[in-house]
């Protein structure tokens, strides 16, 4: 990387949003939790946006994507540990690192932190965010995802060609 910057957001101050600013030619997006709305708003002006998600969240978006995603996947579930049958053991199971990348051309930017692609994470909430940049062909989208080869990123994701079912409200978890 050749550039570093720090972004605290949701405090008086510092209510901008490091990644709209920013140009994005292309947009990964890999993120536990996602708002139909934020993910618009970050595929505006791109050529491609791909998230990555767990199964439930697809779900919530009723089947349709959300505007300007191109691809949705998950995580191979064969990669998840069986988890135990009590609630903290499903809460703690899945997918949740929040990671954006953007190709610029020939360099590409990452942002990393707290902020889930939602509403709230980049309007209300207190959070933080790493931002890097460097060459694209080191840290662009190809760079992250990897070829789909064993020991890449894309190897541990399968393609929603249609997006999952909802699942049913979870009282317990609520």
């Amino acid at each position: 990387f050749t550039q570093l910057r720090f972004h605290p957001m949701g405090i008086p101050r510092y209510r901008d949003h490091p990644i709209r600013s920013a140009r994005r030619d292309r947009l990964l997006v890999v993120s536990p939790f996602v708002g139909a709305d934020q993910m618009a708003t970050l595929a505006e002006g791109t050529s491609e946006t791909l998230l990555v998600s767990r199964p439930e969240e697809l779900g919530r978006f009723g089947g349709s994507m959300p505007a300007g995603v191109t691809k949705a996947f998950r995580l191979d579930e064969a990669l998840e540990p069986e988890p135990d049958d009590d609630i903290e053991s499903r809460l703690l199971s899945g997918l949740h690192t929040k990671l954006f990348v953007a190709d610029q051309g020939w360099f590409a930017t990452t942002w990393t932190g707290s902020a889930n692609a939602t509403d709230a994470a980049f309007v209300a909430n207190v959070e933080f965010m790493t931002e890097l940049t460097g060459r694209k062909n080191k840290c662009g989208i190809d760079a992250v995802l990897g070829d789909g080869s064993a020991d890449t990123l894309r190897a541990m994701l399968v393609e929603c060609s249609e997006l999952p079912e909802a699942p049913p409200d979870d009282e317990e978890q609520r």
